[in-house]
């Protein structure tokens, strides 16, 4: 059950931070005819000037991410109508999600951007802002549809266009997203790092990894050049090392993630990276203790609900434990107990896991997924959450893990097809080629079976431990 794919979490975050950037920038203006926007003590300091030669370094100066909320969240309460202090609130809530992991910071943004447009409707920052937050909560569909009405007011708004296009790439239509991509590339020129960033998602998943990896290169000497913080560099790294990882290079993978952590050293996602590559390193027992300190908070919680006696007391705890969005962290401490041969631990982790997955809807559905088919649980449940999410979006990840729950499921004609749609543009992912595979010699076509398992192997032969050993032992029939 080790599987070492990951799903492009991290790789749609570009959207939320490169979006909320660009609102951030926005709210520095007012609207015509808008009520005025309370100035506040942030934009009234002078960034101090190094006295020695040195060179300057204007980001060391800063606020964090943390203070900055304070200050707008001071200047909200002090004045109700500040709809644009409530804008820029809501786009340091993204930037925090970002940085934390934390899924209630897009619930945090979402109402303050609606407070802002409650208080002053035609503000347009706010209105891009709430559309960044469906896009980062999964709400695609919505997006997309959002972004296209306002484009009707703004047709050449850059912001908007970008929303659309990663709309585009998560709900599976690739041509789309790709026609936007180029139009920016002409008229831009030079594009900037937020567009090579995207036409770098669109190298990899067309199976051009190499040139993925350049692309994101560039962008990120670009925004050195533009003097971005740390945080904001740290993203180029971690994507560099999720490519890196998903083609088998290990060693590279892990000094790119250790990289990005090294930049921001507050971020879970990062972290839960370098676990998945210690794992596929056969170095298990780090994986555990990296994990086993991300989840060390929420594990104590888990323990002292289990011993509440009262029945109120403990369906408040568990209310709080459902808020967390991390099942899919002990998902993978369960593949590392498993890979340390502990199995009584594993079970426990295990049991928290699907319990977490069963309090609310989770937004790694495709993991929970992916998880109950390997290990042979919930089969139903997995194929009915598969075919709600192709029914939502098509992207390739989607229409793999509903290729795997048919499978599961011993619908082989349905899986079939959705392996063909999960292949349609050649992503170099060997869990995908594995699972057409599995289907293939299921269905009595050995040598395409053996084709597609070979290509498992030779795009990243540490893709899944067992998985690995169950081609060799295919293959050699």
């Amino acid at each position: 059950m080790s599987r070492t794919r990951i799903l492009p979490a991290l790789a749609f975050t570009v959207a939320v931070v490169a979006v909320a950037v660009l609102v951030a920038v926005r709210t520095q203006h007012s609207a015509p005819n808008a009520p005025s926007a309370q100035s506040g003590e942030i934009a009234d300091k002078p960034i101090p000037v190094r006295a020695d030669p040195e060179p300057y370094e204007p980001y060391r100066f800063l606020y964090t991410t943390d203070q900055s909320i304070s200050v707008y969240r001071e200047r909200c309460r002090r004045d109700p109508d500040d709809y644009a202090s409530r804008t820029t609130l809501g786009t340091l809530y993204l930037r925090r999600a970002r940085e934390t992991g934390d899924a209630g910071d897009y619930d945090r943004a979402g109402d303050r951007f609606a407070e802002s447009q409650k208080l002053f409707p035609k503000y347009f920052p706010s209105k891009v802002g709430a559309i960044a937050v469906l896009n980062a909560k999964h709400k695609f569909a919505e997006a997309k549809a959002a972004a296209e009405v306002l484009l009707k007011e703004e047709p050449g708004d850059l912001e908007l266009r970008v929303l659309v296009a990663d709309a585009n790439v998560e709900l599976g239509e690739y041509d789309a997203a790709d026609a936007i991509l180029g139009n920016f590339a002409k008229q831009l020129g030079e594009p900037p790092p937020a567009i090579l960033a995207r036409m770098a998602r669109m190298s990899e998943l067309r199976g051009q990894p190499d040139a993925a990896i350049e692309l994101l290169k560039k962008a990120a000497v670009a925004e050195r050049v533009d003097e971005a913080s740390q945080v904001s560099l740290s993203w180029y790294s971690s994507r560099i090392g999720e490519i890196q990882f998903s083609q088998g290079k290990l060693d590279g993978a892990a000094a790119s993630m250790e990289m990005a952590i090294r930049d921001n050293p507050g971020s879970p996602g990062l972290k839960v990276i370098l676990a998945k590559i210690r794992l596929a390193q056969g170095r298990a027992k780090e994986a555990v203790a990296i994990l086993e300190e991300l989840l060390k908070a929420d594990r104590e919680l888990e323990s002292f609900v289990e011993k509440v006696s009262t029945t109120d007391a403990k369906n408040g705890f568990k209310a709080s434990l459902a808020s967390s969005q991390n099942f899919d962290t002990y998902l993978l401490l369960g593949e590392a107990f498993a890979a340390t041969g502990e199995k009584e631990r594993f079970a426990e982790v295990y049991r928290i896991a699907d319990r977490k997955a069963d309090r609310e809807e989770p937004i790694a559905v495709r993991e929970l997924i992916l998880s109950y088919c390997d290990r042979n649980r919930r089969l139903p449940r997995a194929l009915e959450l598969a075919v709600n999410e192709v029914q939502a979006r098509r992207d390739v990840y989607t229409c793999d893990s509903l290729a795997w729950a048919s499978f599961k499921n011993g619908k082989l004609p349905e899986a079939e097809k959705a392996a063909a749609d999960a292949l349609r543009l050649g992503t170099r992912e060997a869990v995908f080629y594995y699972h057409a595979g599995a289907i293939a010699h299921a269905m009595k076509k050995t040598d395409r079976a053996k084709e597609l398992f070979e290509k498992a192997v030779q795009i990243n032969p540490h893709f899944s431990v067992e998985q690995v050993a169950e081609v060799k032992r295919l293959v050699a029939k």
